[in-house]
């Protein structure tokens, strides 16, 4: 619940444009990113399921192409705010923001936990799908859609929260 609570003040010092943190120093840019990416991807995640399931759900999906596009261009919108966020929260040279070897290792270990649970989120997913339409004899074709944009969503989504929670847990180690 601590971590929580910490996203979402940290979140409000983002917006607010207040980058202290409670010890003084200036907010890492590991956790700039992370934060904003929580937002960016959670925005695409409630937008990509709202018009996946919006009208039919998986079975109707690949026969309305307004829903592809739509579900298409979430995930577009979703590549171009990630993307200008890193060119935004770039290390400039009149406001640097801290960036250590520790945002480099923490930055590894959140990639290895994020690819470990998309893995582990396609597998379940798709042998999920296998229980549910076993008896069919076919998945229909919208939940590959959905399946395929879902793990790139889950992808940057548990990235992001992996490098939070490792931040979190080492500044927490540092300070004991």
């Amino acid at each position: 619940m601590y971590v929580y609570s910490y996203i979402w003040s940290e979140f409000f010092n983002i917006i607010t444009n207040q980058t202290l943190t409670r010890k003084g120093t200036a907010m890492s840019q590991v956790r700039h990113r992370a934060i904003l990416s929580i937002l960016i991807w959670g925005i695409v995640a409630v937008g990509f399921v709202w018009s996946f399931f919006s009208g039919g759900g998986p079975a109707s999906y690949t026969y309305e192409p307004s829903r592809i596009l739509i579900g298409a261009g979430f995930l577009l919108f979703g590549f171009i705010a990630y993307y200008l966020s890193l060119w935004l929260t770039r290390v400039k040279t009149d406001t640097p923001l801290i960036r250590d070897e520790r945002d480099e290792w923490i930055a590894l270990r959140a990639s290895r936990g994020a690819l470990v649970f998309v893995l582990v989120s396609t597998l379940v997913f798709a042998l999920g799908l296998w229980i549910v339409y076993r008896d069919a004899g076919f998945v229909p074709v919208g939940w590959m859609w959905f399946m395929g944009y879902c793990m790139a969503i889950i992808g940057y989504l548990s990235q992001a929260v992996a490098s939070l929670i490792v931040e979190v847990e080492d500044n927490a180690s540092i300070a004991e």
